[in-house]
C-alpha cells in the first residue's frame, strides 16, 4: 500500500509538471498573440513620436513580460505541490525583474520625450538647463526604481523577506548601517539636485576646473564628467562644484569669446591686421559670425600688444579657431610685412662713437 502511494504521488508530480509545461506554453502563445495585436495596432500609427518611442524601447520587455504574466495567472489553478511548490515564487521573482526592466525603459522614454520637446521649443541656453535637469531627474528615478524593486524582489523569498522590508521601511540594524554608509552618497545626490536646479552648471557648459579647460559631458548623481580639449575625461565629485570656485564661460550666453594676443613692432599697420582677420574668418566654419575685433591692448618700450577677440559655438571650436587665426596672421606678416614682427633696436650713434674712439 505504501509502495502504491509513492507511485501515485510520483505520477501526480509528473502529471502536475506536464500540466504546468502545457499551461506555460499556452500562456506564452496567448500572451505573444495579444502583444502582436497591440504592436500591429501601434505600428499603423508611426506618425506619432510617442508611439515610435514605445515601439523602440518597450518591445523587448513586453515580449517577455506579457507571456510570463499569463503563466503566473495559470499557476494557482494547477495546484502545484511537493517538489514543484517553489515554481510560483520563482515566476513571481521573474515577473518583478521584468517589471523593473519595463519601468527603467519607461524612464528612458520619458527622458527622450522631454529632450525632444526641449530641443523643439526653447533656446540653446534654456535647453541646456532643461537637459541637465531632465537627465538628473531621470537618473534619480532609475535609482529609486532599482532600490524599491530590489526590496520587492527580496520580499518574494521568505529567507530574505525581512531584509526587503527593512530596505523599504528604513528599519533594523542593516538599514542603520546602510544609512551611515550612504550618508556621503545622499549628500552628493542633494548637491546634484542643487546644481541641476540653480543653473550654475549645465551639460555642454564650457568650464575651467583645477586649471583644466573642458566641456561638461555628463552630470550623474554623484559625479561630473568633463571632456577636456585633449579628449581626455576629468571626473570630479559633484560636491566639488558646491564647495569650491570654478569658471563657467557659458553661464549667461552659449557662445564663447576668446582672445589671440600678438606682440608686434610699432611699424605694424593695424588696419591691415583687421583686413587680414576678415579674410581669415570670412569662410571659416568655426567662427559663429558674432564677434570679431582688433584692439591695441597695451604698449611697452619694445612692442605693441594686439588683442584680437573672436567667438565660436563651443570650446573645441574656439580653441581651433584661435590657433588658425594666430597661424594665419603670423604667416601673413612674415610674408608681406616682416618689419612688423618684433625685433630689438640698437642706437647706431653709440656704435659710431665707439668706432671713432678706437
Amino acid at each position: 500500500m505504501d509502495k502504491l502511494s509513492l507511485i501515485y504521488v510520483a505520477m501526480q508530480a509528473h502529471l502536475s509538471l506536464w500540466v504546468f509545461v502545457i499551461a506555460s506554453v499556452l500562456g506564452s502563445v496567448l500572451g505573444l498573440l495579444c502583444l502582436f495585436i497591440l504592436l500591429e495596432y501601434l505600428q499603423k500609427k508611426r506618425d506619432s513620436f510617442l508611439l515610435l518611442m514605445i515601439l523602440k524601447n518597450l518591445k523587448r520587455p513586453l515580449y517577455f513580460l506579457i507571456p510570463t504574466l499569463f503563466i503566473e495567472a495559470f499557476t494557482p489553478i494547477l495546484g502545484l505541490e511537493g517538489d514543484l511548490v517553489f515554481i510560483p515564487n520563482l515566476i513571481q521573482a521573474v515577473v518583478i525583474l521584468l517589471i523593473t526592466w519595463l519601468l527603467l525603459r519607461l524612464v528612458k522614454i520619458s527622458e527622450l520625450l522631454c529632450m525632444q520637446h526641449c530641443n523643439k521649443t526653447v533656446g540653446s541656453g534654456r535647453a541646456r538647463t532643461l537637459k541637465t535637469q531632465i537627465r538628473f531627474i531621470s537618473r534619480f528615478f532609475v535609482f529609486m526604481v532599482l532600490v524599491i524593486m530590489t526590496a520587492v524582489f527580496l520580499m518574494t523569498f521568505e529567507s530574505v523577506k525581512r531584509l526587503g522590508l527593512g530596505l523599504l521601511t528604513s528599519a533594523g540594524i542593516a538599514s542603520v548601517i546602510l544609512g551611515f554608509a550612504a550618508q556621503k552618497t545622499l549628500g552628493s545626490v542633494l548637491a546634484g539636485f542643487q546644481i541641476a536646479f540653480n543653473n550654475t552648471l549645465r551639460i555642454d557648459d564650457a568650464v575651467c576646473v583645477e586649471g583644466e579647460w573642458g566641456q561638461v559631458e555628463e552630470i550623474t548623481l554623484t559625479h561630473v564628467i568633463i571632456r577636456l580639449l585633449s579628449n581626455r575625461r576629468l571626473i570630479m565629485p559633484i560636491n566639488y562644484f558646491m564647495e569650491k570656485p570654478f569658471q563657467n564661460w557659458t553661464l549667461v550666453s552659449s557662445e564663447l569669446i576668446q582672445y589671440v594676443i600678438l606682440r608686434l613692432d610699432y611699424a605694424v599697420d593695424i588696419k591691415l591686421i583687421r583686413q587680414e582677420l576678415d579674410r581669415i574668418l570670412e569662410n571659416n566654419k568655426l567662427w559663429d559670425r558674432k564677434i570679431k575685433s582688433v584692439l591695441v591692448s597695451d604698449i611697452t618700450d619694445k612692442c605693441l600688444e594686439i588683442k584680437i577677440s573672436i567667438s565660436a559655438r563651443n570650446l573645441q571650436d574656439i580653441s581651433d579657431l584661435c590657433a588658425q587665426v594666430r597661424e594665419g596672421l603670423i604667416a601673413y606678416l612674415h610674408t608681406h610685412f616682416p618689419q612688423a614682427l618684433p625685433f630689438t633696436r640698437t642706437d647706431g650713434s653709440a656704435f659710431a662713437k665707439m668706432t671713432t674712439d678706437s
